[in-house]
């Protein structure tokens, strides 16, 4: 089965709204090469301009939590304050750990 390009996009941008990844990242090209930007809600978690992007993953989903995807909306999360989302009535974390003050 494949993807359309416009579903990934909407499928990404739904999930970041809804608040449900532990950590968004996106890589950008930069005169140095490749860097590697993971931003969590409570803001920057992870920078590298490490080669492989697979191992960068495995490392910030250690750190992070398993709800890693790529949006180019990245930076977003940053501006958007503490981690935590209400569904239902219910309150539940949308990161691992808690923002430290």
């Amino acid at each position: 089965m494949t993807v359309s390009p416009a579903l990934d996009l909407r499928f990404r941008e739904a999930a970041l709204a809804e608040g449900v990844l532990d950590l968004a990242y996106d890589i950008a090209d930069t005169p140095t090469g490749p860097l590697f930007v993971g931003v969590t809600d409570c803001g920057l978690a992870r920078i590298s301009f490490d080669p492989d992007p697979a191992a960068e993953l495995e490392r910030i989903a250690e750190l992070a939590g398993p709800r890693v995807l790529r949006s180019t909306r990245a930076g977003d999360r940053s501006t958007r304050g503490p981690a935590s989302t209400s569904t239902a009535g219910a309150t539940r974390s949308t990161s691992r750990s808690t923002c430290a003050a």
